[in-house]
């Protein structure tokens, strides 16, 4: 392509003769954006973390927020931070800017990038981070609690959990 350092000459010429010219000098860079899609360490969370990592191609202003599903700021990471090409990460604490723990609940990671060569902002959204702090609740309906069982039985349980995970049920000895 084009990208580069370039001199703009441009004339004008009249019907008697007269002629004028002048320059300015440009640079041509690379339209796309200065900054890579932002990701996450981890989708789900409790007390963990998380870190959110983009890559940046030209220098620039960054801002990092946290949103919750709805769009408003939980949390701002970063205000303004100047960086140079290269990778750039920062953590989440899972607080909000009032200090108390984030509510259960799915949030994202607003990057907006403020380029220093093209002038332009671009935002971009990080994959969802689901934060839960509340414990799987579950009941063991069969057997019941004291039985005595003498031959093999099945077990029967109800579980609530909205990020329930595959899960082995195990048994051990009192």
């Amino acid at each position: 392509g084009f990208i580069g350092e370039y001199v703009v000459l441009t004339e004008a010429y009249d019907k008697a003769g007269n002629r004028d010219f002048t320059t300015i000098p440009i640079t041509l860079v690379d339209p796309a954006p200065a900054i890579s899609t932002p990701q996450v360490d981890r989708q789900y969370s409790a007390t963990d973390p998380v870190t959110v990592t983009a890559d940046l191609t030209r220098p620039g202003a960054v801002n990092v927020e946290v949103i919750n599903i709805l769009g408003s700021v939980v949390s701002v990471l970063e205000s303004g931070l100047q960086l140079g090409p290269g990778t750039y990460s920062t953590a989440w604490d899972l607080l909000t800017d009032m200090g108390s723990p984030a509510q259960d609940g799915v949030y994202r990671f607003r990057v907006v990038f403020q380029d220093d060569i093209t002038g332009l902002d671009s935002t971009h959204l990080s994959p969802t981070v689901t934060v839960d702090n509340t414990l799987p609740a579950m009941t063991i309906l069969k057997p019941l609690d004291g039985s005595t069982i003498t031959s093999a039985t099945a077990v029967e349980a109800t579980i609530a959990e909205v990020n329930l995970s595959p899960g082995i049920l195990m048994g051990c000895p009192t």
